[in-house]
């Protein structure tokens, strides 16, 4: 994508809330790493429970800033606090054990939101 398409498509931030999470993280990443979206435009952000694993060295060494949540074991609170802390009006939230289907995934989450201004949600219907 040049530089003038990157400038039309909407800053995201994706949200991936963890604990623990050393098994699946890494596959996460790279399905995350991969997409075809403008880089500049995605705010990483993980939101950890008290991860006693390396979840959270691995993920901010992608790039991910990490806040520590004084909420355990309670993702969808946790989640809430990514809601606050993104920087962004789009959310991406990903789970720390689920791995993106394609390189165009997120492009064709946020494309809704491009073609209409009314739209205030986009969500899979299909889970692999």
């Amino acid at each position: 994508m040049n530089a003038n398409a990157s400038n039309k498509v909407p800053s995201i931030t994706i949200v991936i809330v963890t604990y623990n999470n050393i098994r699946t993280i890494m596959r996460c990443v790279e399905c995350i790493k991969t997409q075809d979206y403008p880089k500049d435009r995605i705010e990483l952000l993980n939101i950890d429970g008290g991860s006693s694993d390396d979840t959270v060295s691995i993920l901010k060494k992608h790039g991910f800033k990490s806040i520590q949540s004084h909420i355990s074991n309670n993702a969808e609170a946790q989640r809430a606090i990514g809601l606050k802390e993104a920087k962004n009006t789009l959310i991406v939230s990903i789970d720390a054990d689920n791995y993106l289907p394609h390189s165009l995934w997120i492009k064709q989450m946020v494309q809704p939101f491009i073609d209409d201004s009314r739209v205030v949600h986009s969500g899979t219907l299909h889970f692999h």
